[in-house]
């Protein structure tokens, strides 16, 4: 059900930017469409998965020919108002969603974040290690979160796993125009068997 450039404000409301993929067509809100579904079908979805949160935060950065400018005052901000979507809104209605009869029947895995600005931002680290610090405590009790931040290679830089698991090269031997903050296919693989790691078989 992902859609490209999804807030949490828009997960919860609609809007988001980008269309609806073809694999999954729905109309409105994304938590909607996820919760009448698992609604529709009790305890035939084994694992929730939720990517949420970059896009939160993504306009407090803004990258510059030397470097990048963080807006401290608008990243406080919009974590707040990323926490309160998620432990508010979002996770408890999944979780309910998950819990037909009183008893837990799925499992909600959430992911944090790699830093594709680090080698050439090395400024925005400790913001995004924040980031995946309240994203962790937001889904605990819910679920569980799976570090994607160490499998692409933690906080050291420079970090050559940014040059070939995302797009964005700046700061890279090699860089390409213009840079991209999306996984490569290597860097999208590197994520799924992340999670396939991270999850216990039933």
């Amino acid at each position: 059900m992902g859609c490209g450039g999804e807030s949490s404000i828009t997960f919860i409301s609609g809007g988001c930017p980008s269309p609806i993929p073809p694999h999954f067509q729905y109309t409105g809100p994304q938590l909607t469409a996820a919760v009448n579904f698992l609604k529709a079908n009790p305890g035939k979805v084994s694992i929730v998965t939720l990517d949420i949160g970059s896009n939160d935060v993504l306009r407090d950065t803004t990258i510059t020919p030397s470097g990048c400018v963080i807006n401290q005052p608008q990243f406080d901000t919009d974590l707040a108002t990323l926490d309160a979507n998620l432990t508010g809104t979002i996770l408890p209605a999944i979780h309910k969603a998950l819990t037909p009869k009183g008893q837990v029947t799925d499992r909600i895995v959430m992911m944090n974040y790699y830093d594709p600005l680090q080698n050439f931002c090395p400024n925005t680290v400790p913001f995004t290690q924040t980031l995946n610090q309240h994203l962790a405590a937001d889904v605990s009790g819910f679920g569980t979160i799976v570090d994607v931040f160490g499998a692409f290679g933690g906080a050291g830089v420079p970090n050559p796993n940014i040059c070939t698991y995302t797009w964005f090269t700046l700061g890279c031997p090699t860089s390409t125009q213009p840079p991209d903050i999306h996984p490569t296919n290597l860097g999208y693989s590197v994520i799924a068997n992340t999670f396939a790691t991270a999850i216990p078989p039933d």
